[in-house]
């Protein structure tokens, strides 16, 4: 989140670690896990490739439409203290790599 309270647009996990890396840290040690006011008004940052890993681990699907399900659910269940929620993946551009290898060939 931007020091106004918006959400950066970032969706790029790599440039999202960084945003993160620089934010000063304002979290006090003596506040608890498990209180609910804590979760009020914060943004929970999700690692797509992650939770499709940890998925697919458990069990195998049969079609992306079970598994889309499954990620769907497992997203729901672990964001809903969070008013905000941002998944976040790999950026794989690719298209200069494609562009330079065909040069190349």
């Amino acid at each position: 989140m931007k020091p106004d309270g918006s959400v950066h647009p970032t969706l790029d996990k790599s440039k999202v670690i960084s945003v993160l890396e620089n934010l000063p840290s304002n979290a006090s040690p003596e506040s608890s896990v498990h209180e609910p006011e804590q979760y009020r008004n914060t943004c929970f940052i999700i690692d797509g490739m992650a939770v499709v890993q940890e998925l697919m681990a458990v069990k195998p699907f049969d079609n992306c439409k079970s598994l889309s399900h499954a990620f769907v659910l497992s997203i729901d269940s672990k964001a809903l203290k969070y008013n905000t929620i941002r998944v976040i993946f790999d950026n794989y551009t690719v298209t200069e790599l494609l562009k330079e290898a065909t040069h190349e060939r």
